[in-house]
């Protein structure tokens, strides 16, 4: 058979009559193959909606979220429209009898959350990732990926404190964040997955710089003695207690003022058991790193060249810390056993702020510039001590720079000092045995200051119940009189020294009792900084 004259013809599937003379009738079946390109789709399986089995959902959500009032509507905003639901199932094509997670998208913008998710899974691909093993075009599109996978935020709540540490951690050395994790029970560990449930916010850092991703680790003695073993590494440390002390605290008000750390009983509240020297940090761009000196000291070096003159030292939250490392020891000295009720215990942690401006001017600036380095020596505040600050340009502050040199090269002679209503808290029994553990399983004897040593902290001083004039105050003495006691106890010539320029007298005046060049200050720029020493690497209380 012959076509003549026939031009542009495409045929797919043809049949054709050809009727001649004796009615023979000849038929011609054609079948003609386009080939189409493949796209990337097609590296996957094409899994039918009916060969997807759900077994159990896993968790679902809905958007838009409606919110009446609050501050996440500016972030709801940029949410895709889109149901998202997340289920365990299998795959009936499958012959293995795999279990797989399956994600589909209903929702004005469904196509395009599918795809932001399908586009993740191609440049993720590795084994600390979901892998995808197929997907679904339909008008609710699905992504299937392999083994049955559990978010970790449905066991959050259930961790540790220090487990939420470490898997906040975890997720910033995979690049995610903590409600992306995913457990992965068949091979045994945690993988980077799809976003899952929202947490509880919390306030922990990373510092665990290549943590396993064990799924083992979420059992507590597991991940106790995993932490304990790595070496020996005084911010790793500060971390760990920084981490047990602010997930445990207890928060009281107070009314009393005190310049140092004190430790009480919630019981009889007129008895003090140690005082500490406090914790200073700055604020502002004068300085450019801080230090703890061994007989207490603390030392602050001068930006010569900053173009930034007022500063600000602050008592600060490490405080807190600072006693914790050290209260197994004193609890030793004074035999208070471990068994007794220690959430009766109270640390009353100053509110000070000293403040100073150095001088501007063209000539100050150039004599400081070429002058040797510049310290600022602050004394511990409960030690006795003509001057509770002085300058050198010594790095151990053996000598002083004298009052003429200060106001030649600009240096206050004299700081303002405002004293705050204190904080009080108190941190439950297990809280302590904790960090007595922890003691003892990074080698350190809890009955001694080593632990508080070997972070930094300043030690505390024992107050003898049976020697010590603090063990029994007036009964008549409230709250405020048993701190001013301690307040003023031996340092009356420290406060003239101090130079305090206000004092809060009554709970309504805190807060304003300040003085006139300490507000002039406030208007000066500055910002916090992390300093060398500070105890707290990078973290801004």
């Amino acid at each position: 058979m012959a076509f003549s004259n026939a031009s542009g013809c495409n045929f797919h599937t043809v049949t054709i009559n050809d009727v001649k003379g004796n009615q023979i009738n000849n038929n011609y079946n054609q079948i003609i193959h386009q080939e189409r390109k493949r796209t990337i789709y097609d590296e996957f399986y094409n899994i039918k909606l009916g060969a997807i089995h759900h077994l159990r959902d896993v968790y679902h959500e809905n958007y838009p979220r409606r919110w009446d009032v609050g501050i996440r509507e500016w972030w709801e905003e940029g949410r895709l429209r889109v149901n998202r639901t997340i289920c365990t199932a299998e795959i009936h094509s499958d012959s293995s009898g795999s279990k797989f997670t399956v994600v589909s998208y209903n929702g004005p913008e469904a196509n395009q959350a599918w795809e932001e998710d399908f586009r993740w899974s191609l440049q993720s691909r590795n084994a600390q990732n979901m892998q995808l093993f197929g997907l679904n075009r339909s008008n609710i599109p699905m992504l299937i990926f392999y083994n049955e996978l559990m978010p970790l935020a449905y066991r959050w709540d259930q961790l540790h404190a220090l487990g939420k540490f470490y898997f906040f951690s975890l997720a910033r050395n995979l690049e995610c964040n903590e409600r992306e994790l995913w457990m992965d029970f068949k091979h045994g560990n945690l993988i980077h997955g799809v976003e899952g449930p929202q947490n509880a916010v919390h306030f922990f850092s990373s510092y665990v710089n290549t943590p396993s991703s064990s799924i083992e680790l979420l059992q507590h003695h597991v991940l106790w003695n995993y932490l304990s073993s790595f070496p020996l590494q005084k911010e790793f440390d500060i971390q760990v207690l920084y981490v047990l002390e602010r997930s445990s605290r207890r928060w009281i008000d107070t009314n009393s003022r005190t310049i140092r750390p004190i430790i009480s009983s919630a019981r009889t509240r007129t008895i003090a058991i140690a005082v500490g020297g406090g914790v200073w940090r700055c604020l502002g761009k004068c300085f450019d790193s801080r230090a703890e000196m061994v007989d207490g000291k603390t030392r602050f070096t001068v930006v010569n060249d900053s173009e930034y003159f007022g500063f600000r030292l602050r008592s600060s939250t490490w405080e807190a810390c600072a006693w914790l490392s050290q209260a197994s020891s004193v609890f030793h000295k004074l035999s208070i056993l471990p068994d007794e009720d220690l959430s009766q215990y109270e640390l009353i942690r100053p509110n000070i702020q000293l403040s100073g401006q150095m001088v501007s001017s063209e000539i100050t600036q150039q004599r400081r510039s070429t002058s040797p380095p510049i310290y600022l020596f602050v004394l511990p505040i409960y030690r006795s001590s003509s001057i509770p600050y002085f300058w050198s340009h010594s790095e151990t502050g053996q000598t002083r720079i004298p009052r003429k040199m200060c106001k030649r090269l600009g240096l206050p002679t004299k700081l303002s000092v405002h004293i705050d209503s204190p904080f009080r808290y108190s941190w439950p029994t297990e809280t302590y045995r904790e960090i007595h553990r922890w003691q003892v399983l990074r080698g350190f004897d809890p009955r001694t200051t080593s632990f508080a040593r070997y972070l930094g902290s300043p030690v505390y001083d024992i107050i003898h119940r049976k020697s010590s004039q603090f063990e029994e105050l007036d009964a008549d003495l409230d709250e405020g009189d048993l701190s001013l006691d301690l307040l003023f106890h031996d340092t009356d010539t420290q406060i003239e020294d101090l130079a305090i320029s206000t004092k809060i007298s009554s709970q309504e005046d805190r807060g304003y009792a300040m003085s006139r060049s300490f507000w002039s200050f406030l208007a000066a720029p500055f910002s916090y900084e992390a300093v060398e020493g500070s105890g707290i690497p990078g973290i801004v209380i």
